[in-house]
């Protein structure tokens, strides 16, 4: 089976195009996708092309079932979509994923308490499909329980001060951990609207693993949308490259050109 990748809008397919910066997808079976085009523009688009973008970041490589189905989450979940984001991310967890999806989903349509739970569940994955980081150490199975329950008030409890107290954590880690660009401080700081956080942690460098937090991004959700709302995230974008794609193929539909630029 060999074809185009688009997203549905409405009864329509938003399909891309070869010539603006668009990824064309070939489908190699069922599960499978593959990319001709290498763009990395369309991150910044939550209208349609989410799975686009992370389909440019394996290029010439095999995406399985698992990444697809985590590529459809971030597609709904950017959008808005929340009741089918909950069933792209419980069937995340089906795959035997982590449930942060699950959990970020939960939260996003109100119901913090059982999002607490969920996200808590993924700590049963540390070691197996999650890595610690580098430069992390050992940890006790107490003061790991602690570092979750903190991470889920922070993320998924709706509140303020857990949010502080999480960014306290994270900004323990930026200090000890070698990667300072780490998907375990770039994430959480996009889930809970730490632009300061942000901008640190993806100044330093871009990788395959932690860009694909900027798909999270895009979402309009509080406290994921302080981020681009932060009157210093223009610059950032720029510094780091996003506003000069933007620049060629068309700013995101959430965020219009605006007169913060950095100089260049």
């Amino acid at each position: 089976m060999v074809g185009q990748a688009g997203m549905a809008e409405g009864n329509q397919w938003d399909a891309p195009r070869q010539g603006r910066g668009f990824a064309i997808a070939t489908l190699f079976g069922r599960f499978q996708l593959r990319t001709s085009d290498g763009s990395e523009v369309v991150i910044s688009n939550r209208r349609a092309r989410a799975l686009l973008a992370m389909l440019c970041l394996a290029r010439g490589e095999a995406i399985d079932r698992d990444f697809l189905s985590k590529l459809l989450w971030a597609a709904h979940f950017g959008r808005g979509e929340l009741d089918d984001a909950l069933k792209a991310a419980q069937r995340v967890v089906d795959l035997g994923w982590p449930s942060t999806y699950l959990a970020l989903t939960s939260a996003a349509l109100g119901n913090n308490d059982l999002a607490i739970e969920q996200y808590q569940l993924s700590k049963r994955l540390v070691n197996s499909v999650i890595l610690p980081p580098v430069g992390s150490g050992t940890i006790s199975d107490e003061a790991m329980d602690a570092y979750w329950l903190i991470g889920a008030k922070g993320i998924c409890g709706g509140l303020e001060a857990d949010r502080q107290s999480y960014g306290q954590v994270l900004k323990m880690m930026y200090a000890t951990l070698h990667d300072k660009a780490d998907m375990a401080i770039c994430s959480p700081a996009i889930f809970t609207g730490n632009s300061e956080m942000v901008f640190k942690t993806f100044g330093h460098h871009l990788t395959p693993a932690n860009i694909t937090g900027l798909l999270v991004l895009w979402a309009d959700i509080d406290p994921i949308r302080r981020v681009w709302q932060h009157p210093e995230f223009i610059p950032f974008a720029q510094r780091i490259g996003m506003a000069a794609a933007w620049d060629k193929y068309g700013w995101p539909d959430l965020l219009p050109p605006p007169s913060n630029r950095a100089p260049a």
